[in-house]
């Protein structure tokens, strides 16, 4: 993401649970980072959590994020791997499906 030319993958087929009512205030701690490799078709080659601890609901969005399509990062003009990071937050989301 730092060189220069890279135009960032965009996710275009993501599962992202919807928010409880009563997790409206809650939006904004941070729990932990998914940290992504998305290859040159745009799927995702890798995910990893770090998380600073071993959360089993944090751990949800591993199996989650694995099944994201993302239209590929370019530069130059060619598709390129892209490392990504996404941070989570406890926000009392439901239970991915």
């Amino acid at each position: 993401s730092a060189d220069p030319g890279v135009i960032a993958p965009v996710l275009i087929r993501p599962y992202l649970p919807g928010l409880t009512e009563q997790s409206q205030s809650a939006v904004g701690t941070r729990l932990g980072v998914l940290e992504l490799i998305v290859d040159t078709t745009g799927a995702v080659e890798s995910v990893r959590l770090r998380s600073p601890e071993n959360r089993y609901r944090e751990r949800w969005w591993l199996f989650v994020a694995k099944n994201w399509q993302f239209r590929p990062a370019y530069k130059d003009a060619q598709p390129v791997r892209f490392l990504t990071l996404i941070r989570l937050t406890d926000a009392r989301l439901t239970d991915p499906q």
